[in-house]
């Protein structure tokens, strides 16, 4: 309900000022100028929400989502050995060595690596915790009916906002087109989350490195940037 507030926000600050200068100029607001505002807007709004990502796993590797286990513990050891002195690199520290070891064995293990592609690090994070023997899957069908739960509620409230806000007849059009990119988006994030082992999609050949809980944030804040 935090994501829909925050929109909510959005939305009603995003009428008013675009009313305010619409009001106080004195030059006809023309289709043209309205697009190269919303266009810039979203571009900032794409920007800070692409910043506000968690490192990526796959990345930390130079890997593709779908990976080799060879290919994973090659470049593991080419991250963590100097390869002159054939010893643990000393540019990083303690801690930084453990976070890259740790990152190393959820995606080395595959049932740890699922769970990470789809609900992130800090879901997997309870995994790291030594007082709790917690199994992977039992993790990923624990949290795979809440997150779709929860992002249903989602969608769907941003659904009843927008029809709440958008009252007038001229954007009943644009209202309609969002309505249909909440259905599709909604469904897109279902077909992510529900298989029980990572298989490549047409998305891999897009956005190789993106985990599917990258893919689903994007969506989310896509689907609010439009409705906006």
């Amino acid at each position: 309900m935090i994501e829909v507030v925050k929109y909510v926000i959005l939305i009603y600050l995003l009428d008013q000022i675009i009313s305010i200068i619409r009001k106080r100029s004195d030059v006809k607001w023309k289709k043209q100028k309205l697009i190269g505002v919303f266009v810039l807007l979203y571009a900032i709004l794409g920007g800070i929400m692409m910043k506000q990502l968690p490192e990526n796993y796959y990345e930390t590797f130079s890997l593709n989502r779908i990976l080799s286990p060879e290919l994973l513990k090659k470049n593991f050891w080419k991250i963590s050995v100097d390869p002159e002195k054939g010893e643990l690199n000393h540019s990083f520290d303690e801690k930084k060595f453990q976070e890259i070891k740790f990152r190393y064995e959820i995606l080395a293990n595959e049932d740890s690596r699922l769970v990470y592609d789809k609900f992130g690090s800090e879901i997997v994070s309870m995994i790291q915790n030594e007082d709790k023997n917690v199994d992977p899957l039992s993790l990923f069908y624990t949290y795979r009916m809440g997150f779709l739960i929860k992002d249903g509620v989602f969608y769907f409230a941003l659904g009843i906002v927008l029809a709440a806000i958008s009252t007038e007849n001229t954007l009943n059009s644009y209202k309609k087109i969002c309505y249909t990119l909440i259905l599709c988006f909604y469904l897109l994030e279902v077909l992510f989350l529900w298989p029980e082992k990572q298989e490549y999609d047409l998305f891999d050949y897009i956005t190789p490195k993106l985990a599917i809980w990258e893919r689903i944030y994007i969506l989310k804040n896509a689907i609010g940037i439009i409705c906006l």
